[in-house]
């Protein structure tokens, strides 16, 4: 195997990112949900963690939230810049599940989705390079646990957010080489030309 260059054989790793990813992203995500819907910030959970807490007690409104889809857009962008590399641009849509217990599950899905609309609840979002898409309709989806049902409302949110990689590969600053034709065989340089 080659080592990592700048040639045709090499294989570029990737140097930087421009946004948060898993933890980071769902500690982002519960900051903004519990600061909209006014529930406590240790009561605005991750879906998904290695040791996971107690469940509340079913008279107690909490929430699960979690990234379940990332969708990129298909084009991208590219540029050098000096003394960094290549860059690599994208935007992608995130898809956030948030999953409202107890008995006011529905009216904090609800809160969630109307507060949505106003633009400074929005600003933590787009101080992380991200915006606000859309919420889908809240799906009322109880939970039988221990023979009872425990209330549960889903709203999914789409979240657009800017994401960008940096590769180490320097631009041709100048080259040299020939154009050989059936007819003509010229020398060129890059080296002077400005």
């Amino acid at each position: 195997m080659k080592a990592n260059s700048p040639t045709p054989d090499g294989i570029m790793p990737t140097e930087g990112s421009g946004a948060e990813n898993d933890k980071d992203l769902d500690i982002i995500f519960g900051d903004f949900i519990s600061q909209i819907t006014g529930l406590s910030r240790n009561l605005c959970r991750r879906r998904w963690q290695e040791n996971p807490p107690p469940q509340p007690d079913r008279n107690v409104d909490w929430c699960a939230l979690g990234i379940v889809d990332i969708e990129p857009d298909i084009n991208d962008y590219k540029y050098f810049q000096d003394g960094i590399g290549l860059t690599v641009g994208f935007h992608e849509t995130l898809s956030l599940l948030v999953s409202f217990y107890g008995p006011n599950a529905t009216l904090n899905a609800m809160n969630l989705r109307i507060g949505l609309t106003l633009s400074q609840n929005r600003i933590i979002l787009s101080e992380h390079g991200m915006a606000f898409m859309n919420a889908t309709n809240p799906i009322r989806f109880p939970e039988l646990i221990n023979r009872l049902f425990l209330p549960r409302t889903d709203i999914t949110l789409k979240i657009r957010r800017h994401e960008k990689r940096i590769y180490p590969i320097k631009s041709a600053v100048s080259s040299d080489g020939v154009i050989t034709t059936e007819y003509v065989k010229q020398s060129f340089t890059t080296e002077n030309i400005k």
